[in-house]
């Protein structure tokens, strides 16, 4: 982990006055940079040029995640603040997208801008699919659960072709594993959040589990009050704890069949950091 900058290296390009002032920017994907760093420096890739991949994914990626705050919710708000907000997250996002072209263009590595943007494209497209399968209510959370992980691992498998070795053959299956743990341990963070439920794992759980009064109520308007009343009524901790587990099992696989390369240290690390947002639950990874 001591030659991972790329949040270091990122700030140059995210850290405005004008941002910190009125509005706020997504969190980077830093479990999947980490790896995606450790996977390059590990297929022999030199530290300059790992570093540059790492930092042009970090700003692609924040680009999309920026953009997705942009939420509809917006557009009934009549605020200044609100308005302001809104300007300025299109506009971070559109400048981090033209960063990553630079960064990249600067170095002649016009293949790996072809590759991103295509993978950009292919993201747009997941979306898409997940919005309208969402409003068509025709999605299982098995379907929510993978799509979401392709979502978050598509850049990242870009860089298959430059991976060496066992490494280069569980890549695919390292970045989905921990991308899918990303989002289980993110639903700890927000499963008092009304404003996102609608898009969580949770609520796509609840729909598939709940009687018809129940799932009347979940399609119509929810209050916190109600929500909590689920969560208890549902087993949803117990759900996510054990989903947990299963994930942490897939990395501790994922770990003897990788041996002794140096990423296995990395897999390890940051599923236990991920692992300890979840109020309490541990699971260790040998």
């Amino acid at each position: 982990m001591k030659n991972y900058r790329i949040p270091q290296l990122a700030d140059k390009y995210t850290n405005f006055d004008m941002i910190r002032t009125y509005t706020t920017l997504p969190p980077l994907a830093n479990p999947r940079l980490c790896l995606l760093q450790a996977v390059l420096d590990e297929g022999g890739t030199e530290l300059q040029k790992s570093e540059l991949f790492a930092l042009a994914t970090a700003l692609v990626q924040l680009a999309m995640d920026t953009h997705d705050e942009i939420s509809a919710q917006y557009e009934d708000q009549r605020l200044e603040k609100d308005m302001r907000s809104t300007q300025l997250k299109v506009l971070a996002g559109d400048y981090f997208s033209a960063r990553f072209y630079y960064l990249l263009a600067k170095q002649g590595e016009i293949a790996l801008i072809a590759k991103l943007s295509g993978a950009v494209s292919e993201v747009n497209q997941l979306k898409m699919d997940l919005y309208f399968n969402s409003q068509e209510q025709v999605m299982t959370v098995e379907d929510y659960i993978t799509t979401v992980v392709e979502i978050k691992s598509r850049l990242f498998l870009q860089f298959s072709d430059l991976l060496t070795g066992l490494t280069a053959n569980l890549w695919p299956e390292i970045i989905r594993t921990i991308s899918k743990l990303e989002i289980i341990t993110g639903e700890y963070e927000r499963m008092n959040q009304l404003d996102s439920f609608q898009d969580s794992l949770i609520y796509w759980h609840l729909l598939e589990q709940m009687d018809s009064s129940d799932k009347q109520a979940i399609l119509a308007q929810v209050n916190e009050s109600k929500l909590m009343q689920w969560i208890e009524q549902y087993q949803i901790k117990l759900w996510l704890e054990q989903l947990l587990e299963e994930t942490c099992n897939q990395v501790e696989r994922l770990c003897t069949e990788l041996g002794a390369v140096k990423i296995v240290s990395h897999l390890q690390f940051l599923t236990e950091k991920l692992c300890s947002k979840t109020n309490g639950i541990q699971v260790a990874v040998q």
